[in-house]
């Protein structure tokens, strides 16, 4: 019986884990996916040109590439868990600068943010997987892969 209540806390805490893995996983792209089924009434309201408008799309996807390639000194420096809980603090910073600041600059820097935040996270995510889920790897990165997804699809769906 002592055996059954020792694994008991260690389970509960992986099924949290993996519910966070997953819930991080859905919010990781609406705040890009969202942007192109809105670029012309992004255009409009802001009066953006069509160039401007497209670093909407552009900078987040350059912002991912350029951490991808910086991700060693960060994780050294801040480590998987404090990294992860940054790169969400952006990713919802850029949310709310969004709605607060509407105008074209609001919007790029938001964008630039995103790009950062998303970065981050992607570069740690696999680190922790792989360390909490060992035996499960393959099948929790799959979760966390489709809820990327998932979170782009609707997004994108519902954003107009």
């Amino acid at each position: 019986m002592t055996a059954r209540s020792d694994a008991t806390p260690a389970r509960g805490a992986s099924l949290l884990l993996l519910a966070a893995i997953v819930a991080l996983a859905l919010n990781l792209r609406p705040a890009m996916a969202a942007v192109g089924p809105l670029l012309d009434l992004i255009e409009a309201a802001t009066g953006m040109g069509s160039t401007a408008a497209s670093l909407l799309t552009t900078l987040p996807v350059l912002m991912i590439g350029l951490g991808a390639l910086s991700i060693r000194p960060l994780r050294r420096r801040l480590g998987e868990r404090r990294g992860i809980l940054l790169g969400a603090l952006l990713i919802g910073g850029a949310c709310l600068v969004r709605a607060l600041l509407t105008g074209a600059t609001g919007l790029i820097a938001s964008a630039v943010v995103v790009g950062v935040g998303v970065a981050l996270i992607q570069a740690l995510a696999p680190v922790v997987i792989k360390r909490a889920f060992p035996a499960q790897f393959g099948t929790v990165m799959a979760l966390y892969t489709t809820g990327i997804m998932g979170g782009a699809a609707v997004a994108a769906a519902t954003a107009a």
